[in-house]
Order: structure tokens, then sequence, then C-alpha cells
């Protein structure tokens, strides 16, 4: 019976991405990221700052039947000189950044720590036209090299690492959130958010010889229930998957999910307050873990994970 309800939870996942297809529903409009000469607080033609995070209050987190308490992390990330711009190259030059994440999880005190350092990226297709589908979701594609150091808050052993060094490829793509017209129709009723990064990490913050890939997707596709409301209903279905070259079990598994989120302030867009009241959202949200794909854990660690939360990100693309 329980495989039989992964199968079938398995099968209507894809179905609905498939008829979301043939529905012409999965064309992207792209969170607005155009650059202009005027500066601002966040962003000019001579710089980019990005914010994005996510506090939520978790069930078990996959870690403990009894976990009942926060995860939360902050991150950002500030590019200057902004050289991309600065230079309007037919080939985008690479460009500097400066990062930095802040991490609370309960109970998890190797991950209650401030990561923070310097690298570089490219977006080689950053000047590819939105209207070139289906090739124009590569504008968001990033190619990076971040030297990371770590500042743990709490207990820290005399072999964890402090220092990480990471190079991959990420992608980060928001559809359709912020059309909220009901008079229009097609992909106004229809939003998605796809996350993707391929890294190679010297510790990963983990063991000092760590030196392996990681992998990691969540996509997460939805409708817009009375889009003119203020308070429109934003259901949708979601996953995770997880892959390292190592074999632990919390590394290498597949989640699916579904959860509901609001975005009460989206029409709040004055001034640095305004844009990141908009660019909040308020979710609920419930995955099962599916499948192991190396080793496989011992039964008391919980297989679902319930979670309600606040996450947000400005400039992020």
């Amino acid at each position: 019976m329980k495989h039989l309800i992964k199968v079938i939870f398995i099968i209507c996942f894809f179905l609905f991405l498939v008829y979301g297809k043939a529905q012409n529903c999965l064309k992207c409009v792209d969170s607005p990221n155009e650059q202009t000469e005027q500066f601002s607080i966040l962003k000019s033609k001579f710089h980019l700052i990005q914010l994005y995070g996510d506090y939520s209050l978790r069930t078990t987190n996959f870690y403990n039947k009894h976990y009942n308490g926060n995860v939360g992390w902050v991150e950002s990330r500030i590019i200057f000189p902004y050289f991309s711009e600065l230079f309007s190259n037919i080939l985008p030059l690479p460009d500097i950044f400066i990062t930095a994440t802040l991490k609370d999880l309960k109970d998890i005190y190797w991950e209650q720590r401030i990561d923070y350092g310097f690298g570089i990226e490219w977006r080689p297709f950053k000047r590819i036209h939105a209207n070139l589908f289906p090739i124009n979701w590569t504008k968001h594609l990033r190619i990076y090299t971040v030297n990371l150091s770590g500042y743990y808050l709490n207990i820290k052993e005399n072999w964890r690492p402090d220092k990480d060094l990471r190079t991959g490829i990420e992608l980060y793509r928001e559809c359709n959130l912020y059309s909220f017209n009901e008079n229009t129709t097609g992909n106004n009723y229809f939003w998605s958010e796809f996350w993707c990064d391929f890294s190679y990490r010297t510790t990963n913050f983990y063991i000092n010889d760590f030196n392996t890939w990681v992998f990691g997707f969540v996509p997460k596709y939805g409708v817009k229930i009375f889009p003119g409301n203020d308070f429109t209903l934003m259901p949708y279905l979601t996953g995770q998957i997880q892959l390292t070259g190592r074999d632990e079990f919390m590394q290498n598994r597949l989640l699916l999910g579904m959860g509901l989120r609001i975005m009460p302030f989206k029409k709040y867009k004055t001034y640095l307050i305004g844009t990141f009241l908009s660019s909040c959202k308020i979710y609920i949200e419930f995955e099962r873990n599916i499948v192991y794909f190396k080793d496989v854990p011992c039964s008391n660690i919980p297989k679902y994970d319930v979670s309600f939360g606040v996450t947000y990100s400005i400039n992020r693309y």
C-alpha cells in the first residue's frame, strides 16, 4: 500500500506538469530585473545588492520526530563594481561579489553559523532576449567560484572545518509571481520558482576532506486562485532532489510535497521597506521523503515534515 501511494503521488505530480505544458501555462514572465541609470540603495548601473532568506517552524525537519523548532537563514550578495552592466559587451564580463549567510537551526549546532566570503560570477547568457523561447531561461545561469569562511555561533569541534571553496553553476528563476490582474488569462494564473545548483566543494563545512560534488534541485509550480484579490491563494506542488558524491542519507534523497502560500503585501513597492514587503511569501508546506539514493537511515528518522514560515527574495535572478 505504501508503494502504491508513492507511485500515485509521483504520477499526479508529473501529470500536473504535463497538463500545464499542454495548456501553454509554463510560459514565464520573469520578475522585474531592469537596470537603470538612476542610483538606488539596492541597485544601479554600478552595483547590485541581492537579499533572500527563509524562516520557518518545522515539525520534524527530517531530523527528529519531535523537532518542533525553527529553521532560518538569510543571505546577501553585493556585486561591485557591476562590470556586466557598466560595459555593454555582447558577451558580458564577469562580476566580483562579496557574500554573507546567517543560519540558525534548532538543535543542529554545526548549522548555527555565519558564512562569509568573496567570489566571482559570470552570466554568459544574461543578454539573451526574453522572447527567445525556449532558451531564454539560460540568462539566469551563473557560473561561480566563491571562497567562504565560517564563524560558528555555538559549539565547534576542533575537527569541524571553518573554510570552504566552491565552484559551480546555479540557476534561480521566478515566473509570473507578481502579475495578479484578474482580467487577463494564460500564464497570469500559473506561477513557478526553480532553483538548481551543481558545485564542487572542498569541505561543505562538514568535514575537511569532503572534496566532492553536490547537486540540488527545488522546483515549485502552482496556480493563483482569485488573482485579483489582496490575499490570492497560491497552492503549489514542490519537491527536492539532493545528490552528492558521498553516501550519507540526508544528502542523497528525493522529497515530494505540496503547499499553500499568500503574498499579502505584494502591492507595497515604495521605498526599501515596500520592496521587502512585496517580496514576502507566507506559506505552509508538507513534504515527504520518497526514496534514499544511497545510505538508508535508521527507522527513527522521520519521513515527512510540515513547515510554516515566510520567505523572501529581492533582486535574486
